[in-house]
């Protein structure tokens, strides 16, 4: 789920960012020069100091979370495997169209997926360290009384997957609906032709997608087709598409079996969010840290 993606991504943030940088300048002396301006210096010193002032104390706060989160899992003698990291990255990634938008925001929170999985194996920790603490709190009453307000949440739509080549004209269109008409191999006329960079090298395929992810046009025609059918010259404010729906999946509507254990895990999740804070500040409370960028003692 998408609100465990964003709360690992709350724990590293800049901190992630400025660790990196960290460690690139780390092996630099203090007075050497990482870039300057109009002839004046600016040093790896200056840089480090910067880092620390703005984001020290986050960076190394969030390194003793994770050290007192290994702590308290090998106490309870808890350990993640590569497989359930493994598990749960495939759970985040599903919540993105594709690797592409992934690996976007990666980059766009500072991390590379390296990072990410580390953390990853730090929340599992956390989760199997605080889970029996808030099992009670999520009853199957609750998870049924969940599922009957919200029914439509859990209905999936129905879905199509298509490949298409897209082309600026309605006669580059024709030309190349003549090729295949030849025998022309769509995944490699697409390959070579098609002007869209997202899906071109993947012979055009688009994956499965439900009708409000595409233009109307380009709906419109992919969910009014048989499976192994090609289009006409489609046109949209993207130019001509030539489509080939691949398969297709109707709609669902779950039933309550079918949801439980994913509404039971989400609420649990939920529970598990409000329960950190306090658990972290207790366990702190107990721990003695020393965090010299604070200038302080917590006992």
């Amino acid at each position: 789920m998408k609100n465990n993606f964003v709360w690992v991504l709350l724990t590293l943030g800049f901190a992630a960012l400025s660790a990196v940088l960290g460690f690139q300048l780390y092996s630099l002396s203090g007075d050497v020069t990482v870039a300057s301006v109009n002839g004046e210096k600016i040093t790896k010193e200056e840089v480090y100091q910067k880092l620390s002032a703005q984001y020290g104390g986050e960076l190394v706060n969030s390194l003793i979370d994770d050290k007192l989160i290994n702590q308290e899992a090998r106490k309870a003698d808890m350990k993640v495997t590569p497989d359930e990291i493994k598990t749960e990255m495939a759970k985040i990634k599903a919540n993105f169209p594709s690797e592409v938008e992934f690996q976007v925001a990666l980059t766009q929170a500072g991390l590379n997926q390296a990072e990410l999985e580390e953390k990853v194996g730090s929340q599992l920790l956390l989760k199997k360290i605080l889970t029996p603490k808030v099992q009670e709190k999520v009853t199957d009453v609750q998870v049924k009384e969940y599922f009957e307000a919200n029914r439509t949440k859990f209905d999936q739509p129905a879905q199509v997957r298509a490949a298409h080549i897209l082309v600026k004209t309605e006669e580059e269109a024709k030309a190349i609906l003549d090729e295949l008409a030849k025998g022309g191999d769509f995944a490699a006329i697409a390959k070579a032709k098609s002007l869209d960079p997202g899906s071109k090298d993947n012979g055009g395929d688009l994956d499965f997608f439900t009708a409000d992810r595409m233009v109307k046009p380009f709906s419109d025609a992919a969910f009014s087709m048989n499976v192994g059918q090609i289009s006409g010259a489609v046109q949209s404010e993207f130019g001509y598409h030539i489509i080939k729906v691949t398969d297709k999946k109707a709609a669902v509507t779950p039933k309550f079996e079918d949801v439980q254990v994913k509404i039971k895990d989400d609420l649990t999740n939920q529970e598990l969010q409000k329960l950190v804070p306090e658990w972290l500040k207790e366990t702190k409370g107990k721990a003695s840290i020393t965090n010299t960028l604070e200038k302080k003692e917590t006992k």
